[in-house]
C-alpha cells in the first residue's frame, strides 16, 4: 500500500502516458504516487498494440494528426533510442478500390509537409497484386520494443524518487473535509497452482500471464532454465516448481502438465488450449478494505478505464467508443523480414515488426475489433458483453477491463480472416505462421470515426477542482499532452 496518507500529486493508470506525465510534474510537485491495478507498468494499451512510432501517414484523411504525428516523431525516437527498432524497411501501399485516398493525394500530402516518401523500384512492387494495388510508397516509421521502454520508465521514476503502487484499484474520486482525495482498494493475487515434475510444459499466453516464479525445489537461487518465445513459456527443471502468477490478479488458473518432448530452444506449435486448463474459478479475490489518499492534484490516465473512474465517482462520461481489439503475433517468411507493409486507406491491413518478441503483429481494419460498445448505453454494453458465455452480466459501471477479461477466456482468434485477406494484396503473405494473439481495449473519441484522427483529451477540473482527465490516442501524443501541462498546471 502507499506509504503516506497525503501526496501533492497523485496520477492513476501506471500505463506509458501515466508514467511519463509523473516524471514532467516532479519538476513541480514533490510527493507524486502511480498508482496501477496491474501488478507492473505499461501492461495493457502501452504493450499490447503495433508498437508503431507513427510518422504521420496512418492519418492522411486527419491532416493536425498527421502533422503533429510526425513532428514528434524524432523526438520520441531520440528520447527512447535503446527502446526503437528502426532496421526495417517501411511501405505504404495504396489499395486500387476501396481507398478514401488515391495514391497521388497520398504522395502529394507528404512531400508538401516535408515528410519522407519515395516511389519504390518494381520489383518491390512486384510483391504486390497490381489489379488490387495502384501504388506503393518507401516511408520512414519505426517500431519501439515495449519492454525496454517500460524499464527506461521504471529507472527514471526510481531516480526521481516516484513512488508506485502496484496491484492498486482506483475506485472513485471525490471531496470530503479535508480536500481531494482518491479511494484505494488493494487487489489480492491469485496465483495458479503449482505444478511440481522434474519437467514440465505449460502453455502460457502472453496476453493473459506476465509473470513466470520458478523455483527449484526449496531453493529460490537454483532456478531451472526458462525459455519464453513468442508466446510459448517452455519450462525444464529437475524437480521444479513452476507457478504462473495470472498477470489479470482477479483469476485464479490451473495449468496441467505435459510430459516434456521438445528441444529446449524450439518454440512449441499446435498445441490445444485444452492441453491446459484456465478454466479458472474466476474468483474476484480482492481486499474489501479501502484506503482514502489527498493530494491537491488528481491525474485519470487510464485509457479504456476513464469513464469507469468516473462513473463510479458520480461524474459525467466523456463520449467514447471502446473496441474489443486483437493483434496477431505471426512469424514471416524470410523474403519479409525487415519488411514492414500498410495498405491503405480503408478496411485493410497492416504487417509491423514487434520487438519485445521478436515477431510481427498482423493487425486489420475489419478483423481486429471483435465488437465496440459505447459507455452511453447499457444496452450496447450488453450486446458486447453477451457475445461471450457469461452468467454474470455488467452494470452500467462495469470496467471496460473486465469484459476484456471474460472475452480473453474463450476468445477465437481472427488471424484466418486476416490473413485470407492481406494475402489477396500480398500473396507471400500465405506463409505467415500465427504464433498468438494480443488481445486489448482500443478507446476511441465518438468524434474521430468519421477521420480517423486520435487528438488527445485533457479534461481541467472535472467536475472536481485539482481533478483532470487525460488521454492520448497514439504513443507520441505524449508531447502535446506536456506542453498543455506545463502551460495549465
Amino acid at each position: 500500500m502507499p506509504k503516506l496518507d497525503k501526496y501533492d500529486c497523485i496520477i492513476i493508470g501506471g500505463g506509458f502516458f501515466g508514467a511519463y506525465i509523473a516524471l514532467q510534474l516532479k519538476e513541480k510537485y514533490n510527493s507524486i504516487l502511480v498508482l496501477e491495478q496491474e501488478n507492473d507498468l505499461l501492461l495493457h494499451a502501452s504493450l499490447n498494440n503495433q508498437a508503431r512510432v507513427h510518422n504521420g501517414y496512418h492519418y492522411p484523411r486527419s491532416l493536425s494528426t498527421a502533422v503533429s504525428s510526425s513532428r514528434h516523431f524524432k523526438t520520441f525516437c531520440n528520447e527512447f533510442k535503446t527502446a526503437i527498432k528502426n532496421d526495417f524497411a517501411k511501405y505504404y501501399a495504396i489499395a486500387n478500390i476501396g481507398s478514401k485516398t488515391s495514391s497521388t493525394q497520398f504522395y502529394r500530402l507528404f512531400k508538401q509537409f516535408d515528410i519522407f516518401i519515395e516511389s519504390v523500384p518494381n520489383h518491390i512492387k512486384a510483391m504486390f497484386n497490381k489489379k488490387l494495388v495502384s501504388d506503393v510508397f518507401l516511408t520512414r516509421e519505426y517500431a519501439f520494443d515495449a519492454a525496454i521502454l517500460r524499464e527506461i520508465l521504471k529507472e527514471r521514476l526510481e531516480s526521481k524518487k516516484i513512488e508506485i503502487a502496484t496491484n492498486t484499484q482506483a475506485v472513485c474520486v471525490k471531496e470530503d473535509k479535508v480536500g481531494l482525495c482518491v479511494e484505494i482498494q488493494k487487489i489480492g493475487h491469485s496465483a495458479c497452482n503449482a505444478i511440481s515434475a522434474d519437467s514440465a510444459i505449460a502453455k502460457v499466453a502472453k496476453h493473459n500471464f506476465a509473470t513466470i516464479k520458478i523455483n527449484g525445489g526449496d531453493s529460490q537461487s537454483e532456478t531451472p532454465t526458462l525459455k519464453a518465445l513468442s508466446g510459448w513459456g517452455i519450462f525444464k527443471g529437475e524437480g521444479a516448481t513452476l507457478r504462473a502468477v495470472a498477470k489479470l490478479q482477479t483469476h485464479t488458473c490451473k495449468f496441467k502438465p505435459l510430459p516434456f518432448k521438445e528441444k529446449e530452444n524450439k518454440i512449441l506449435r499446435n498445441i490445444d488450449r485444452s492441453d491446459f486448463s484456465p478454466q479458472a474459478e474466476l474468483q474476484k479475490e480482492t481486499m474489501r478494505e479501502t484506503q482514502k489518499l489527498h493530494a491537491s492534484l488528481i491525474l485519470n490516465c487510464t485509457y479504456a478505464g476513464i469513464n469507469h473512474l468516473l462513473q463510479n465517482s458520480h461524474l459525467p462520461p466523456l463520449p467514447l467508443k471502446f473496441e474489443m481489439t486483437e493483434m496477431a503475433l505471426v512469424n514471416v517468411p524470410k523474403s519479409l523480414q525487415n519488411i514492414s507493409v500498410t495498405i491503405m486507406d480503408g478496411a485493410f491491413f497492416s504487417l509491423m515488426p514487434y520487438p519485445s518478441k521478436d515477431c510481427y503483429t498482423l493487425s486489420h481494419v475489419r478483423y481486429t475489433p471483435h465488437f465496440a460498445w459505447r459507455d452511453f448505453s447499457l444496452e450496447s454494453k450488453l450486446k458486447a458483453y453477451n457475445l461471450q458465455d457469461s452468467n454474470n452480466p455488467p452494470t452500467q459501471t462495469t470496467s471496460p477491463y473486465t469484459i476484456l477479461q471474460a472475452f480473453m477466456q474463450n476468445a477465437t482468434s481472427n488471424f484466418p480472416l486476416m490473413k485470407a485477406d492481406a494475402r489477396r494484396y500480398m500473396p507471400i503473405l500465405e506463409s505467415l505462421e500465427y504464433l498468438d494473439s494480443l488481445y486489448e481495449i482500443k478507446t476511441l473519441q465518438i468524434q474521430n470515426e468519421i477521420d480517423d484522427g486520435r487528438p488527445i483529451i485533457f479534461a481541467k477540473d472535472y467536475g472536481l477542482k485539482g481533478f483532470c482527465t487525460i488521454m492520448g490516442g497514439k504513443i507520441d501524443n505524449i508531447y502535446e499532452i506536456a506542453e498543455l501541462l506545463d502551460m495549465e498546471l
